[in-house]
């Protein structure tokens, strides 16, 4: 009786800690994937500039994960595409974003630090 006790403690202390690591662990794949593709849009944006491509803004909008954007590329990223969003690249090489993945939301406005702010999307409707 008292190896039940004892059982249940530690499962009651441990299971919490391990899903807490378990949804850390998910959002923390999803806030690289995000960086990912804001390298992927800063290297496209480069290739336009010595194409000698004139834009004012380069913007890749995603509906139901699929991606389309201002210029007729795709991204070329591997991987889970965003479900929902727009990732925008200016005239200077700034980019700012909002996409979510079902789960997780990112959000990153032109030259603000930190890069990016990644939370559960719940959260995120009750922020904007």
């Amino acid at each position: 009786m008292i190896v039940i006790v004892v059982l249940a403690i530690i499962m009651a202390i441990t299971v919490p800690l391990v899903l807490n690591t378990i949804e850390e662990a998910k959002k923390g794949a999803f806030k690289s994937s995000v960086y990912a593709m804001v390298k992927a849009v800063e290297l496209e944006y480069i290739k336009q500039v010595l194409q000698g491509v004139k834009t004012n803004e380069i913007i890749y909008t995603y509906e139901n994960g699929e991606e389309t954007s201002s210029i007729g590329k795709q991204l070329g990223i591997k991987g889970t595409k965003p479900k929902n969003g727009e990732i925008r690249i200016n005239n200077e090489g700034e980019v700012a974003l909002a996409i979510h993945d079902g789960t997780y939301c990112a959000l990153h406005s032109y030259n603000v630090y930190p890069i990016l702010q990644v939370q559960p999307i719940i959260f995120m409707e009750y922020m904007i």
